[in-house]
């Protein structure tokens, strides 16, 4: 398009300035076009350049390519007065169309990897295949394994993808859509829809004994450190369980800023030694 483009313009010295590597060096014939879907483009580069009395391709890297960004917002930057008559751009629109992810249609009846099927079975080529088209069916092969007449495609990782024809490839959509898969539904959907079909009534239950948030047991861990501390062995633990548990209310947790006592009544915990002896909390509390 910026080719044709710059054709109606009547240029003819160009300079095209990318920062694709590979179509840079394509199109200035370094490189091969291999890919069977560029070859057409790449056709119709060399006919559109013929065109010109010079043209020249230069590969930019895209941090060095920093005239193009100021060409794309030098547009927007310039003042527009409601007065001025700008021309339109006229652009053709081609009657082809680009290459797709598609897949044709099988006219003669044969699936599409007759001749690579036929070239792992046989190590034959087909009757009117010139020298590229036998290249392309050998390259091609490479990434297709046979196992006796049902042919797989090897991807990256490893996996074997079953190659089939339109017509299984047919059964297999409709047996995807609107088959044993359905809509795509997940377990409660298909769960729901089968109680739907045999009559069945679900109702929600509600768990005989519910589980907590885990507060109960981080409480009981914390009891048990204070108690290991205050005892040397395992008696009398039943007689150091009031200090431990009045230690535990009236300490200060750091993530709240406050102590389970406080949060519970209200107001700080004051132990009698507080009453008899005068501190800070003794005159608020007394």
């Amino acid at each position: 398009m910026g080719l044709n483009m710059a054709i109606n313009l009547n240029v003819h010295e160009l300079l095209v300035m990318g920062d694709s590597d590979l179509l840079i060096r394509q199109d200035q014939g370094d490189w091969e076009t291999r890919d069977i879907k560029l070859i057409p483009y790449r056709q119709c580069v060399e006919d559109l350049s013929k065109r010109f009395k010079s043209i020249e391709f230069r590969y930019i890297p895209r941090f060095h390519n920093e005239l193009a960004d100021a060409l794309a917002t030098l547009a927007s930057m310039l003042p527009y007065l409601g007065n001025t008559h700008i021309d339109p751009l006229e652009i053709q629109i081609r009657d082809q169309h680009g290459y797709c992810n598609t897949i044709e249609a099988e006219l003669d009846g044969e699936p599409w990897y007759r001749d690579i099927k036929q070239f792992l079975k046989t190590r034959e080529y087909p009757e009117h295949a010139n020298r590229n088209q036998k290249r392309t069916i050998r390259r091609l092969s490479n990434g297709f394994f046979l196992s006796g007449e049902i042919l797989y495609e090897k991807t990256l990782d490893l996996n074997l993808l079953r190659c089939v024809d339109a017509k299984e490839a047919e059964m297999i959509m409709n047996e995807v859509n609107s088959g044993v898969c359905g809509p795509h539904m997940n377990g409660y959907v298909l769960a729901k829809e089968v109680c739907e079909q045999f009559k069945i009534e679900h109702h929600n239950s509600t768990p005989h004994r519910p589980k907590a948030n885990g507060a109960v047991e981080a409480a009981n861990k914390n009891i048990k450190k204070i108690l290991r501390k205050m005892i040397q062995g395992s008696r009398q633990w039943y007689e150091k369980l009031p200090f431990a548990l009045l230690g535990y209310r009236t300490t200060v947790r750091t993530s709240v800023g406050a102590t389970p006592y406080l949060l519970v009544y209200g107001t700080e915990a004051v132990i009698p030694a507080e009453i008899e002896i005068p501190s800070s909390l003794s005159p608020n509390h007394c």
